[in-house]
């Protein structure tokens, strides 16, 4: 029997029931672990606090990520209205994720900072995948570990020496943290550990963060203890576990930042935006440029492959290839009417030939000796010191022909005809002692 095709409208509800199954996944993982709203003091929706703070949100996945690798410290806006922002990837997450969790801080919807803070001129939240704090004062490089957020698994059973083993691995993570510019470390044996801090912490106060973190960790009865877990803080996190888990280490230093840089790279007044804007514009305007100019360069190649194919390109260094078939058409079959002198080693005719498109007079002289080895050498050498003669007073060669029996070489005609004319006339010869008498100052 054969298989029968659902019908489109199960087809739907399956795909409907996949997009919502991922997208409740995905927000799973924005939905914050911690959350400190501030209650003293608020903003208006209305207010240029609110203007700005909305414009820190809405930048920090390009500033935290695409700019500085998972970190970004910095202020918008000026005077009671700025905003002192911070944001930082969790190292056990991509920096993708780390990016989705900052661009869901910005939304409107429910799990947007505004409204799960709403008016709150302070604000540090953790999520998953990223820290995101700010406030419309100067906290940056100062460590507040006050508050300690928990998530741990199960306990450990029967293994005294467990804690014992975490401690260890947390105080070498810590020291390798403290000296790395991205303030993170982590340690690749069982028990697995992850540090890391704030990158505008300095070194003691990341320190003094973190071992906080770990004594409040590990300060459990080896009984109680618990098999794996995180501590978080406004300025550092921590992870152990008994099993591997994935870590993303930092790309590159952070960028240096200010306060003043910050707002200077942000914008003078208004924030982040115009400055992003600014890089797409000049990028998208470079871009089109380099597009133009590659345009350009297809055109030109195509127009001289299709000259090519006319027999109107020069293939050989400005000189071209002629067939001996187009060379006896420009000279009547090499017509003794279309002579113009005779040496011991070639006749020279005049012609006309195609160059560029345009019917040109030319001298061409054919070589009367057999062709032979000798001869082809000797006859590519004189083709190899003409090509780049260019030069008022000399004769310019346009190209040649290697017929196989016959060898030719094609030269710009020049009608003052050749030395012997010029000094004893036309219809005289050295012979007859006729002619021009050239004194010696002339000569």
């Amino acid at each position: 029997m054969a298989l029968q095709r659902p019908p489109l409208l199960i087809l739907c509800f399956y795909l409907l029931a996949a997009l919502h199954t991922t997208s409740d996944a995905a927000l799973s993982s924005h939905l914050p672990q911690a959350i400190d709203c501030s209650t003293s003091r608020n903003y208006t929706s209305t207010s240029a606090y609110a203007a700005n703070l909305n414009q820190f949100l809405a930048a920090l996945p390009e500033n935290a990520v695409s700019r500085n690798g998972g970190f970004f410290n910095g202020t918008v806006g000026k005077g009671t209205d700025t905003v002192y922002g911070l944001a930082m990837c969790s190292a056990d997450y991509s920096r993708s994720d780390c990016g989705d969790c900052l661009a869901a801080t910005a939304n409107s919807n429910a799990n947007g900072l505004s409204n799960l803070c709403p008016g709150s001129i302070t604000v540090l939240a953790w999520f998953d995948p990223c820290l995101v704090r700010y406030s419309d004062t100067n906290f940056f490089g100062t460590a507040e570990i006050g508050q300690i957020y928990k998530f741990q698994g199960a306990s450990v059973s029967g293994d005294m020496s467990y804690s014992d083993a975490v401690v260890k691995s947390l105080k070498e993570a810590t020291a390798n943290a403290v000296t790395s510019l991205q303030r993170f470390a982590a340690t690749s044996t069982d028990p697995y550990t992850l540090v890391q801090c704030t990158w505008d912490l300095p070194p003691d106060q990341c320190k003094q963060c973190l071992d906080v973190l770990s004594a409040n960790a590990t300060e459990s009865d080896w009984w109680t203890m618990k098999i794996e877990g995180k501590r978080k803080s406004h300025n550092c996190a921590l992870r152990y576990s008994n099993t591997s888990f994935v870590v993303v280490p930092f790309g590159g230093p952070p960028m240096p930042q200010s306060v003043d840089q910050a707002a200077r790279s942000a914008t003078q007044s208004s924030g982040i935006g115009i400055g992003s804007l600014t890089i797409g514009v000049v990028g998208s305007v470079v871009g089109l440029i380099m597009l133009a100019c590659l345009a350009a360069l297809i055109w030109k190649v195509l127009k001289l492959r299709s000259q090519c194919r006319r027999g109107s390109c020069d293939p050989f260094g400005h000189i071209r290839e002629f067939t001996y078939r187009e060379l006896a058409s420009a000279t009547r079959e090499f017509a003794d009417g279309r002579k113009l002198g005779q040496g011991a080693f070639g006749v020279v005719y005049k012609g006309a030939v195609m160059l560029q498109d345009e019917e040109v007079e030319v001298a061409i002289k054919k070589n009367l000796n057999v062709v032979s080895d000798e001869s082809r050498a000797a006859f590519k050498n004189e083709v190899d010191i003409m090509k780049p003669l260019n030069h008022l007073n000399i004769i310019r060669l346009v190209g040649w022909c290697d017929n196989r029996s016959s060898l030719l070489l094609v030269y710009e005609l020049v009608e003052d005809r050749n030395l012997e004319d010029r000094l004893y006339g036309g219809g005289a010869s050295v012979s007859s002692g006729s002619g021009l008498v050239l004194d010696w100052r002339q000569r």
